[in-house]
């Protein structure tokens, strides 16, 4: 399936942000009420990649080479620890398709998940933790 990567300039051409989505116009929608960065953005430009495995690679290639200001790869991660879990390849599938069908990245479908479960047990948001 064609998929887009998108990348996202303010006023004076900096880099802010790069990502892929099956749509960059919808994508950037989402974007405009979710990031802080988003009233910074002054233009975008799209390429169309023949899947998403080709824009994955592509986007990974353009986040270490390109340096964006506000991707994750490129932001503090202080106090950041990596982890795994292990998932039923049906529950991962079925995960995916979440994300596809909602134009977003499975990492940030898991990370709605831990904050509902947090707030079930009145625990502090991930944001509040994270921050500091």
């Amino acid at each position: 399936m064609q998929t887009q990567l998108y990348r996202h300039f303010d006023a004076d051409g900096k880099l802010l942000y790069v990502g892929i989505s099956l749509s960059a116009a919808h994508r950037l929608s989402q974007h405009n009420g979710q990031s802080e960065w988003a009233s910074k953005i002054a233009s975008m430009t799209v390429e169309t990649l023949a899947s998403r495995e080709e824009a994955l690679a592509a986007e990974r290639v353009a986040i270490k080479t390109e340096k964006p200001a506000w991707n994750k790869a490129n932001t503090a991660t202080a106090g950041r620890i990596h982890t795994s879990i292990y998932l039923h390849k049906r529950v991962l599938r079925e995960l995916r398709a979440i994300a596809i069908e909602y134009d977003r990245k499975p990492h940030d479908i898991l990370i709605e998940g831990v904050d509902m479960l947090l707030a079930h047990f009145a625990r502090p948001s991930v944001e509040d933790l994270s921050e500091g």
